[in-house]
């Protein structure tokens, strides 16, 4: 049996929308790697794109990315971003070996992240984001990658949005949800039917 929601374009039409999604049992994709239960993870993203917020953007990138995992992973450690950032600003890390991150914080696995061509504008009157990612999973104790995908483009709202309706930061902080979202939940199941939601919201 199928559900049918007709309604207008409202606050509370999205809301019922987003109430029915969720309801829907019984479609969840399973995790494109399912390794992380009850091992401690390091999520390390490199990148020299700049950031329109206060933290440089992989450590904006990478907090979110963690909370996601914490969130959706049933016993999972994750190794804290400022003690990440500690030692790869002390052990003048140059971005090539993982599990040398990995090893110095005691994490078992890597989650990194290579981030290219970060932009939130299309031109100078919409709003569209857009980036070039790589995710690898390397395992600290054989040094080995046992997980990769991209690099792959991140385009996001599909039509834009115009830049009278926000601003830089406001835009790059609904982006990134959007963005990390993504990357992270190739590590856990999930319903497909939340993007629905999240352009409904949006």
């Amino acid at each position: 049996a199928g559900i049918a929601v007709v309604c207008g374009v409202s606050t509370g039409c999205i809301g019922g929308l987003a109430q029915v999604i969720y309801m829907i049992k019984g479609h969840d994709v399973p995790a494109e790697y399912a390794g992380f239960n009850e091992k401690r993870i390091a999520v390390v993203v490199v990148t020299d794109e700049p950031s329109h917020g206060p933290d440089p953007l992989r450590k904006t990138i990478a907090r979110s990315i963690a909370g996601k995992l914490e969130m959706n992973i049933e016993v999972i450690d994750v190794v804290p971003e400022i003690e990440i950032s500690q030692w790869i600003d002390e052990n003048n890390w140059n971005g090539a070996d993982f599990a040398e991150v990995g090893d110095g914080v005691d994490a078992d696995f890597v989650l990194g992240v290579y981030l290219d061509d970060y932009s939130i504008r299309q031109g100078s009157t919409i709003y569209k984001g857009r980036s070039e990612v790589t995710v690898t999973v390397v395992d600290c104790a054989t040094g080995k990658t046992t997980y990769t995908t991209g690099p792959d483009i991140f385009e996001y709202p599909e039509n834009g949005r115009p830049a009278l309706q926000t601003d830089d930061r406001r835009f790059e902080i609904f982006y990134l949800a959007w963005l990390t979202k993504r990357i992270a939940r190739q590590f856990y199941k999930h319903n497909p039917l939340e993007d629905v939601a999240d352009d409904a919201a949006f």
